[in-house]
């Protein structure tokens, strides 16, 4: 049969298939071949190449199978990966008899975890008139590898404030494990001269020293806290000003600056006066030395020196102390009083002359964020504490003692009002709502509990003056208090809240 054939309108060359030869063979004088049998054609025997082509590609998947297994292996055992990569190996209790499945679940270790909360739940960055919080750590894991003691430091406090929330015990326990290590490392660090100026070394310690806040139901919790806090400061005095030439050092000053301050009023003792020189030279930087803030710093280390020579002896006339205490009310009251954009407030009534649980009286003030709510709670806190002082050295029924009088109720008043700041209330205000309607939408989702709640450090740096605004406070005052401490260590999980509610509540109301 000959291979070209006749091309017919369709284009297609056929055999005309006539015997004993075709018709294109008799054409050219060829000798026909003849034609194939169809049958052969339909029934012709592929077994043998089905079953190696069905064996190769079975031999293809296992091959394929085993090396997906063997990479799998190899990067959940590799001692050089790094932590912060997430881990194809199976949590424990994984059931290990389906490879495929594990190979697959993207399960955050309890180090990975950890690091998550703190991040979302302590770490603010710079936003309008705030100066953030912990800001110092991205700008520094943005330039430098995370070092052991600071990633360290970091599980432990975030896995604690995640075993509080999630009411996790075996979480608890991994985070003390991580507390403990920190602990040495940073005692480690310490016996080094060249280890122990370096950043990651105070800044391990500020994390630390939130840790026994966070977890511990003691009063004497704040111990632990008072070491970290003047182990830091020692540090701040080693390090001396050349720690001032880069933004991260200022920035971690301002930090241990208040809670440095925090301490020495608590305890009735000066500032040191190393931590004077550095204020007064990290100022010329100019960063942001104008702000509330830094004015802050100056008229509170100059309360701390007013309240020291009290409890020393050192300062006994009391129209002396009198108009001390006059005058740095008054300067306090000048400094909150006119600032920058940004850092002002407005207040917001509900309707009724109650309002939901976590409001006080019918109405709370909005703020830029809650660490500007912060600044003010700070100075209202430290005026509080000044107008004790005024009511207990003038004559009753003096202005002097009636003005004291009218701004100790008015000052906790405001810190009260912040409140709903702090517990992410403000939040859920819109458009949307009408005035009418502000008390019975809050009512509605405070019963339900599903508002997003903000982070943990919203509520940690409320604890302090919610506590100096329960001094003197009346029953219905207290009861508040009471409530948004408890709500700050159950809900938030920041326990010290559970501990300050508990001492309040043992401590007899004034008449």
């Amino acid at each position: 049969m000959m291979i070209r054939r006749r091309q017919d309108a369709d284009g297609a060359y056929q055999c005309d298939q006539k015997k004993p030869s075709c018709g294109q063979c008799m054409r050219i004088q060829q000798a026909c071949a003849g034609y194939r049998n169809q049958l052969d054609l339909s029934f012709r025997n592929e077994s043998r190449s089905v079953i190696e082509k069905a064996q190769a590609q079975r031999g293809k998947k296992r091959r394929l199978r085993r090396e997906k297994n063997a990479n799998v292996e190899a990067s959940s055992t590799d001692p050089t990966s790094r932590s912060g990569e997430f881990s194809m190996q199976p949590p424990p209790g994984h059931p290990q008899d389906s490879l495929a499945l594990s190979a697959f679940t993207m399960q955050p270790t309890a180090e990975e975890s950890g690091t998550n909360y703190f991040v979302a739940n302590f770490v603010a960055h710079r936003s309008g008139p705030s100066t953030g919080h912990f800001t110092y750590i991205h700008e520094f894991c943005r330039q430098h590898t995370l070092d052991n003691i600071l990633k360290c430091s970091i599980v432990a406090v975030g896995l604690a404030g995640l075993a509080n929330v999630s009411r996790s015990p075996e979480l608890l326990i991994r985070a003390r494990r991580a507390y403990a290590s920190t602990l040495q490392q940073i005692n480690a660090a310490l016996s080094s001269p060249t280890e122990a100026v370096k950043d990651e070394v105070i800044m391990s310690i500020m994390v630390a020293s939130i840790f026994e806040n966070t977890t511990t139901l003691r009063v004497n919790s704040l111990l632990s806290w008072n070491k970290h806090i003047n182990g830091a400061a020692a540090l701040l005095k080693l390090r001396g000003p050349a720690q001032l030439a880069s933004p991260i050092g200022r920035t971690i000053l301002l930090q241990v600056s208040y809670h440095l301050i925090l301490l020495c009023i608590q305890r009735k003792t000066r500032v040191p006066e190393y931590m004077r020189g550095l204020w007064q030279q990290a100022r010329s930087y100019g960063d942001r030395a104008t702000t509330p803030e830094w004015k802050l710093y100056n008229l509170v280390d100059e309360f701390s020196v007013f309240r020291a020579s009290i409890a020393d002896g050192t300062l006994q006339d009391p129209e002396i102390v009198l108009a001390m205490a006059l005058k740095l009310d008054d300067e306090l009251e000048v400094g909150f009083r006119d600032v920058p954009p940004g850092w002002g407030y407005r207040t917001v009534a509900t309707p009724d002359a109650y309002g939901p649980i976590y409001i006080y009286k019918g109405s709370f003030d909005i703020y830029y964020n809650y660490f500007t709510a912060k600044t003010f709670n700070t100075a209202r806190a430290y005026r509080l504490l000044l107008n004790e002082t005024i009511l207990q050295y003038s004559m009753p029924g003096s202005p002097q003692y009636r003005t004291a009088g009218t701004n100790i109720s008015q000052l906790r008043s405001e810190i009260l009002r912040s409140v709903p700041q702090h517990l992410g209330l403000t939040s859920l205000l819109s458009s949307s709502h009408s005035p009418a309607n502000i008390q019975s939408d809050l009512s509605s989702i405070l019963r339900r509990g599903d508002w997003i709640k903000p982070p943990a450090m919203a509520g940690y740096v409320l604890i302090w003056p919610l506590y100096v605004a329960s001094r003197a406070a009346d029953q219905e005052q207290r009861e508040y208090i009471l409530r948004c401490l408890r709500f700050v260590g159950k809900e938030m999980g920041i326990l010290h809240g559970v501990v300050l509610a508990s001492y309040i509540e043992s401590v007899p109301v004034e008449s």
